[in-house]
């Protein structure tokens, strides 16, 4: 039994990027049941848009909408999220986020801890590097929710 929400793998069909993930039992009842199968083995997925090529996205930015969708549950039960690959700017982010959260609300006792393997360094077009045009991971996130 997994005492974390862990993503186990994506894949890519076409434009849809596929989440296959496990959580705890305890937080289930919190997933839509459309999603999780018995075991707690669960499928998500986000429709890219057309102008957008999966292939050319770096696993570690496209981890980012599964971190997003499981955030709020995984921090009230203060379950950590793991993933295989997470880009470094989104990382540090999430870290910080724990850190705002607990001061706003001292008395939540939330917690928001993301696990991984390997941290992704990506260049954006901030940087130079990275000429995908939506490797703003803000503006990924944006374009499939």
């Amino acid at each position: 039994m997994s005492n974390s929400i862990a993503l186990n793998k994506i894949e890519l069909d076409g434009q849809k990027v596929i989440y296959n993930f496990s959580i705890p039992s305890e937080i289930r009842e919190h997933i839509n049941p459309v999603y999780v199968d018995s075991q707690n083995n669960g499928t998500l997925f986000v429709e890219l848009p057309n102008d957008v090529d999966a292939i050319e996205i770096p696993k570690g930015v496209l981890t980012i909408p599964f971190v997003g969708t499981m955030i709020g549950v995984a921090m009230l039960y203060r379950t950590p999220i793991k993933v295989p690959d997470v880009d470094k700017e989104y990382f540090e982010t999430i870290k910080k986020l724990d850190t705002v959260f607990l001061k706003m609300y001292p008395k939540g006792n939330l917690s928001l801890v993301l696990e991984t393997s390997r941290v992704s360094t990506v260049k954006n077009n901030r940087g130079g590097g990275y000429g995908h045009p939506y490797s703003s991971r803000v503006e990924l996130t944006r374009r499939v929710h």
